[in-house]
């Protein structure tokens, strides 16, 4: 039922939310969402689950935040299980605190289309997806503290 994690390189973290999370987040509260009180935990991605995580959980929503996570200090409760497809996703065994976030960008769906194919700056490490643009047209602004990166 548990999966290992998966082989390096190891593989940036990702969190989709609504804007307002990220602004509690922003002004020193925890962000826990549904998940975390009925499943025990929040749900995150690895960069190449990105599109389907959108797809499949998000095809309504018109606006998001992605959050990329502090790998190191989500390590101690961060467990890596068996959903989607039999893939591995990782799964984070506490609330998200403000010191968590690394970097964020807003994402926007236009009416009546699919989400964008999420385009991320690169990593040194390489875990991205493949794709043919960033999200909203353009890279988006920096969220969290981060700055806004430029394309790869």
């Amino acid at each position: 039922c548990i999966a290992a994690p998966p082989p390096e390189p190891r593989p940036r973290l990702f969190h989709l939310t609504e804007p307002a999370a990220l602004q509690r987040l922003c002004s020193g509260e925890a962000h826990a969402p549904a998940s975390l009180a009925g499943e025990g935990f929040v749900h995150l991605s690895r960069a190449a689950q990105l599109a389907g995580t959108l797809e499949r959980h998000y095809a309504s929503a018109r606006q998001l935040v992605l959050l990329e996570l502090d790998r190191a200090r989500a390590e101690p409760a961060l467990r890596w299980e068996r959903s989607r497809g039999g893939d591995s996703f990782p799964h984070l065994y506490r609330g998200l605190e403000r010191a968590d976030l690394v970097r964020g960008w807003e994402l926007k769906r236009p009416a009546g289309e699919r989400w964008p194919t999420p385009l991320l700056p690169r990593d040194p490490r390489g875990d991205r997806p493949a794709a043919t643009r960033y999200f909203a047209a353009g890279a988006a602004p920096g969220a969290a503290g981060g700055a806004t990166e430029g394309a790869p």
